[in-house]
């Protein structure tokens, strides 16, 4: 948020990267950036929150993943995440009732 910009905080809530409870990295705490390289993701189109995360996160590290699905639906990411098409950046209150997904936070950029 800009300097110049007033605002009032009315929570926090923390994008990480979801993934299917039998994905590979679903056991994982945390991922960093550089793990993000050529893993399939199911990704929000540029006009959200999430995408910004996942798209600076890879800028930083240097890497690009492998985008399999795009779209501004909510539904459809959870739905393909949940089905195993691939991970997603998603906000953690959003799957806290989804079973079959699992968040892992980000490492602290450096």
């Amino acid at each position: 948020i800009p300097d110049i910009w007033k605002y009032v905080e009315v929570g926090q809530n923390e994008t990480v990267l979801c993934a299917h409870k039998d994905h590979p990295l679903a056991r994982r705490k945390k991922i960093s950036g550089r793990e993000l390289d050529n893993l399939p993701i199911v990704a929000f189109d540029h006009s959200f929150l999430q995408r910004q995360v996942l798209d600076k996160r890879c800028k930083e590290a240097g890497v690009q993943p492998r985008i399999v699905l795009q779209s501004n639906f909510v539904p459809l990411i959870v739905r393909a995440v949940s089905d195993g098409l691939g991970a997603a950046t998603l906000l953690r209150s959003l799957i806290h009732n989804e079973p079959n997904l699992v968040p892992i936070s980000f490492d602290p950029i450096e």
